[in-house]
């Protein structure tokens, strides 16, 4: 059985209920990295990862990922020190990322092993496998 059907398999307990099975870890490589916008509306921007597993592209992953044009108020209580220190910590979260690949820039990402854990068909972490850098 592969490790993705393993990731999403159901085991049965004596009772007769089903249990969803704890994710496995897959391992795959950096398809496409970018950091500028990530919607269409030029709104959000952030790193958007492209991940691959052999052929097929897995997904991507919003690694930073901040609105623009946010007005302060009810709905979204910030003030522009909050967003600044959400600002440096995407820059400090990138910069962990670069170093732990051993890479200088975003465009050298793709090719670089990662580990994924996919739960429920949603990529809920990941990491770069620096043990086969």
């Amino acid at each position: 059985m592969s490790e993705e059907a393993e990731a999403i398999e159901t085991t049965e307990e004596t009772t007769g209920q089903q249990q969803a099975s704890e994710p496995v870890p897959i391992t795959g490589v950096i398809a496409d990295a970018r950091f500028g916008y990530t919607t269409s509306e030029r709104n959000r921007f952030g790193l958007l990862v492209t991940f691959r597993r052999g052929p097929t592209i897995v997904g991507s992953y919003v690694v930073v990922d901040y609105p623009i044009e946010i007005r302060p108020g009810a709905e979204a209580n910030w003030s522009e020190n909050s967003r600044d220190r959400q600002y440096a910590d995407a820059v400090r979260q990138l910069n962990r990322i670069l170093r732990t690949a051993g890479k200088e820039h975003v465009a050298e990402l793709p090719g670089t092993p990662v580990q994924l854990h996919i739960d429920d068909n949603r990529i809920t972490y990941w990491r770069v496998l620096w043990e086969a850098l």
